[in-house]
């Protein structure tokens, strides 16, 4: 960074030159290379009820039925990526976002179910590190989907499975604790999981983990 050589007068210029200078210990600290790992956490499955509510209702014969979800469990991923040079990656895995329990009451007895999703990511990071040690990152990418969805009431059991891709990003935290294995914390969302007949579901999941570099 030749900021020696230059004089800065203004904030905007201040925040360039922290940002260049970020760049280059990125380069330096964090090499190409290719790296693997293991997050577990919190998963939340925000799901839209009125898709089970109606089918469930008009299978079983219901009246009066009221619905409610307790949308957190525990979730995991799987992860493999590539670091490019310049604080950019592109990472693959797989995503367990756990089930969300689906309980009702109408009249005359009581449902339940379940809501269950997964699915295989691709994501592009954008790292800016902040130490030797600390690297922060925010992503962008896809989920290819799956979204299941069960449930029964008097008997009669219902359900559908939707698979399609979405939308996802996120944000984290690489912490280095030697060359080749670093602790990461991080959050990510991806939106819009299933079709009209299993309910629509934002899924979440609040992870840490280690990654292994190669």
């Amino acid at each position: 960074m030749k900021g020696n050589h230059m004089k800065l007068k203004t904030t905007k210029l201040l925040l360039a030159s922290s940002l260049l200078i970020a760049t280059g210990i990125a380069s330096a600290a964090d090499p190409a290379g290719y790296y693997g790992g293991l997050s577990v956490g919190r998963s939340r499955i925000d799901s839209n009820l009125g898709a089970i509510d109606g089918s469930l209702s008009s299978a079983a014969g219901l009246t009066g039925l009221s619905s409610s979800i307790d949308r957190n469990d525990t979730g995991f991923k799987l992860r493999f990526g590539y670091d490019f040079v310049q604080g950019l990656a592109v990472e693959a895995g797989y995503i367990d976002f756990g089930k969300a329990a689906y309980n009702g009451s109408f009249t005359g007895g009581s449902a339940s179910g379940s809501i269950k999703a997964s699915g295989v990511n691709l994501d592009l990071l954008g790292k800016l590190p902040l130490s030797q040690n600390v690297t922060m990152f925010g992503k962008a990418g896809m989920l290819f989907s799956s979204l299941k969805t069960e449930a029964s009431a008097n008997g009669v059991s219902i359900g559908d499975t939707s698979h399609r891709v979405v939308p996802g990003l996120g944000f984290g935290m690489d912490y280095s604790l030697t060359r080749s294995l670093a602790l990461r914390a991080e959050v990510e969302r991806y939106y819009r999981l299933g079709n009209d007949n299993t309910g629509k579901s934002d899924a979440d999941l609040l992870s840490v983990g280690l990654n292994a570099r190669f």
